[in-house]
């Protein structure tokens, strides 16, 4: 099985063109992307907590975190997002559908019309950047193709189409979920 990986930040045509060249190549992944690959465990959206914190003037924000949940034990992973995301996920989880596709029901849309399928998605912490990453892994016509995203995107489109959702052992802590929200509550 031939494996492609789309490189974010490829945007000019020189830039495509040396990405293309290093994703030629067998193994096909840029020498500086190359680091151990995480162990992940499976998990499922447990739900998504509206969180009420103090912004810089005092007043207070609600902001969205989706939670997820490792899928056979008491282990989680809060993840802030944006409102407009909470609830493209919320209509994944409750199957809903507005009479005009939404930007991740046009993406499952699209995987469908290319005659592929969403093998699972991944989730996955830079701690130097301090951003949440995700992968979208699809094969179709027996090529695997991994495609950069948030991981909002990535669980809203696995939501839909019914694909694992993969997150990075590391993250998923041990806790319950009345924990996380007293920890979401201080800041």
């Amino acid at each position: 099985m031939k494996r492609r990986t789309l490189i974010a930040g490829a945007v000019s045509v020189a830039g495509l063109a040396a990405a293309n060249q290093v994703l030629a190549q067998p193994g096909g992944v840029p020498p500086d992307t190359k680091t151990e690959k995480p162990d992940f465990v499976e998990a499922t959206v447990e739900t998504i907590y509206d969180a009420i914190y103090k912004g810089e003037g005092g007043g207070e924000t609600t902001s969205p975190v989706l939670i997820l949940k490792a899928r056979d034990e008491e282990r989680y992973l809060p993840i802030w997002i944006g409102a407009l995301e909470s609830i493209s996920i919320t209509m994944g989880l409750e199957n809903t559908r507005k009479a005009r596709p939404m930007s991740h029901d046009l993406m499952a849309e699209l995987v469908k019309a290319l005659q592929g399928r969403v093998q699972a998605v991944t989730v996955r912490y830079e701690p130097q950047d301090k951003i949440f990453y995700a992968a979208i892994k699809v094969v179709a016509n027996g090529v695997e193709t991994e495609v950069d995203s948030r991981p909002s995107d990535a669980i809203a489109l696995a939501l839909r189409v019914k694909a694992p959702i993969l997150v990075a052992s590391e993250l998923m802590k041990q806790t319950t979920l009345d924990e996380i929200k007293a920890e979401l509550k201080k800041k």
